[in-house]
């Protein structure tokens, strides 16, 4: 018998195979392009959106800082220290009046801190006033007044000039007499010796300027609140000059470097782009941003040009598209292992008549007329088919075994297919009961995924909240705090000892709300991981002892006693000073409002590769029902009006959250009456 010859079959499944290919890849690469295209737009408009909203919260730093000069101006004791040294002039000339200021500003040049004729400026009560208030703000370096012609009236600390009418920002602050606020570009000042943002607010009374206010902020601490922002998550936000160059970034000095290249802002304007590609040159690789101009009137009357980015990392931003091509990929795969199978199929239809023609062929050829050939395809093949059933026909009457042969032969047909029901039932079966359980599983799976979602909305509201929250209090809080200050420092007239007695009652009410306040936004810094710590090597018994000198006043007023137990010979270990001092410091503040009698026992001692810390109370004790909720955020043993004890409910969580920052751990041993040790470790070495 010749050899058998194919190859029909073969090439109708690579057809299907490439046809299926060519069509999946088409397809991978459009639906890439229009995803990457559609995640870009959407990217650049949020990332607009974020950079509007990002300016506007500068924008709102700066006027606050303007507004709190306003309101300081507005003191009684504030008018009256320029009013003073205003009419300290009276039948002088003008000539004679600058002659005695450039006179007095070559002897302030000349004098030391600690000479008389400083400390008329610095001690007066105004001087010492400015002074507390530069102490108690961080973004505050210096704050001076000048009277209506320039001349110093007090300042927070020495000056680098006494006569300041000379100055263009002291030009422009007066302006001929009308006054105006001036906001000055980023610049060095030679008196704070680092970058600086002045702001000058003019004393105008009777539509007339009498004086003018100057304070000089740190550039990086007032815009420090930015780096907060709930939001921001792995992004980061920048303020630069239109040449590029820094204004505010997160650990980058200002003016010393360009965070882009100095003609881009001037193009992205040009070109009213909402975002895009940028190169940034601080860690020289490629960030999706945006940039909009903070459209703060003040700035813009001063013609100071800044520009808020707002930028994250590339890879960061198209990240979807991973999951994209990952979908995509499998997608074709799954394409092709289709393809085969359908190639397969659609190779038998063609190839199935074929090979019957062939098999009939062949068994006439070995003498055997007992076969059936049934082709219904409707074309050419089933004409030849005809033709050869017609010519089968003309011989079989030659061979009456045929039909006893042809008889068997659907017998064994009848079966098979009966057999291939039966099989195919069971089959249907078993891919319904699959479907009903992945039915199942798929549901599951969304209603997981949709809690999920919302449990994770539902913390980011929360925290979102409670940061915009407590920032928002601590302004009114502290213009409460300094007009308590002002009436109980009588300069708005006498008052009685009774009233005196309410004013100190609710100056400890605002302290108290002041610390609250601290609490919530150090504990929602701890809990979003954005809170900085200074790791290095410190003494812990030196903080433990000045931890007794700060405490030693609150122990000794309750009638305790408060130890320490150190061991001698430990060397230093790796720390955040501050932080540890703010934990103990919230231990033994407990212990005390949980001891009656008896004494706090504060000790230290290497345990291996760990540094224990322990403070000890004869008081109360905990129940054992109680310590499993010890360390919960705004969680209180004591509630309700039968509360003895004061407090946020804060204190242990944060320090817990400080101690983890440290790789540390913190725990409570108690039996209940008989007091408490709260313990935490910190590594040694790390």
């Amino acid at each position: 018998m010749a050899q058998r010859k194919t190859g029909v079959k073969r090439k109708i499944i690579l057809f299907v195979l490439f046809t299926g290919i060519i069509i999946s890849v088409v397809s991978l690469i459009l639906s890439f392009v229009i995803a990457s295209r559609t995640i870009k737009q959407e990217a650049g408009r949020n990332f607009s959106k974020t950079a509007f909203i990002v300016s506007r919260y500068a924008n709102d730093i700066l006027m606050q800082k303007v507004e709190e000069i306003r309101m300081h101006l507005t003191s009684p004791m504030w008018q009256n220290a320029i009013n003073d040294q205003n009419s300290d002039y009276a039948g002088k000339t003008n000539e004679g009046i600058i002659k005695f200021l450039k006179v007095n500003d070559i002897e302030w040049l000349k004098a030391k801190k600690d000479s008389g004729f400083i400390k008329k400026y610095l001690d007066n009560p105004m001087g010492i006033r400015l002074r507390n208030l530069a102490n108690a703000d961080n973004n505050l370096l210096e704050i001076f007044l000048t009277d209506r012609y320039g001349g110093l009236v007090a300042a927070s600390s020495k000056t680098s000039d006494f006569y300041q009418a000379d100055e263009s920002w002291w030009q422009k602050a007066y302006n001929q007499g009308k006054g105006a606020v001036v906001i000055e570009d980023i610049s060095f000042d030679e008196s704070a010796r680092q970058m600086t943002l002045d702001i000058a607010v003019p004393y105008i009374e009777n539509g007339e300027v009498l004086g003018v206010c100057k304070v000089v902020l740190n550039i990086q601490q007032i815009f420090s609140t930015l780096e907060t922002l709930p939001f921001l998550d792995t992004s980061h936000v920048s303020i630069l000059k239109k040449s590029g160059l820094v204004v505010f970034h997160k650990d980058v000095k200002p003016l010393s470097t360009h965070i882009i290249s100095g003609d881009i802002i001037p193009q992205w304007l040009a070109s009213n782009k909402l975002a895009g590609v940028l190169k940034e040159h601080l860690d020289n690789h490629k960030i999706f941003a945006s940039i909009i101009r903070l459209d703060n009137p003040l700035l813009i009357q001063n013609g100071v040009e800044w520009y808020v980015l707002y930028g994250k990392n590339l890879k960061d931003v198209f990240f979807p598209q991973k999951d994209l091509i990952f979908g995509l990929i499998l997608a074709f795969l799954l394409t092709v292992s289709f393809t085969v199978p359908l190639g397969y199929y659609l190779g038998g239809i063609f190839t199935k008549p074929l090979y019957e023609l062939h098999v009939a062929t062949e068994k006439i050829i070995d003498g055997d007329w007992n076969f059936n050939l049934d082709i219904n395809t409707n074309d050419e093949i089933e004409q030849f088919a005809d033709d050869f059933k017609n010519m089968v026909e003309r011989l079989k009457n030659q061979q009456l075994e045929t039909s006893n042969a042809r008889f068997e032969l659907e017998e064994l047909n009848k079966n098979l297919e009966k057999k291939v029901e039966e099989r195919t039932k069971e089959l249907n079966d078993a891919q319904d009961a699959s479907l009903n359980i992945l039915e199942d599983l798929t549901l599951a799976k969304d209603s997981l995924d949709k809690y999920s979602k919302e449990l994770e909305k539902a913390i980011r509201i929360k925290s979102e909240f409670t940061s915009m929250v407590s920032h928002e209090l601590r302004t009114p809080l502290a213009a409460i705090k300094e007009g308590i200050s002002i009436v109980y420092d009588e300069e708005t007239g006498k008052i009685s000892p009774e009233q005196k007695e309410f004013l100190e009652i609710a100056k400890r009410n605002v302290d108290r709300l002041a610390r609250l306040i601290n609490d919530v936004l150090d504990f929602s810094k701890l809990e979003a991981g954005k809170l900085d710590f200074n790791i290095k090597g410190n003494n812990i018994n030196e903080i433990i002892q000045e931890v007794q000198d700060i405490m030693m006043p609150i122990v000794s007023e309750k009638g305790l006693a408060i130890e320490v137990d150190l061991q001698k010979d430990i060397l230093l270990v790796n720390f955040d000073r501050d932080k540890i001092i703010q934990v103990l410091t919230n231990l033994v503040n407990n212990a005390v409002k949980f001891t009656d009698k008896g004494k706090i026992t504060i000790s230290s001692v290497l345990k291996g590769d760990v540094l224990l810390v322990s403070v000890k109370d004869t008081g109360r004790g905990i129940k054992k029902e109680d310590l499993p909720r010890l360390f919960h955020q705004f969680e209180q043993l004591e509630k309700g009006s039968g509360r003895k004890t004061g407090g946020t409910g804060l204190g242990l969580a944060i320090s817990k959250q400080i101690i983890k920052a440290h790789n540390g751990s913190i725990w409570v041993e108690s039996k209940f009456g008989e007091g408490s040790i709260f313990n935490f470790t910190l590594p040694v070495g790390e």
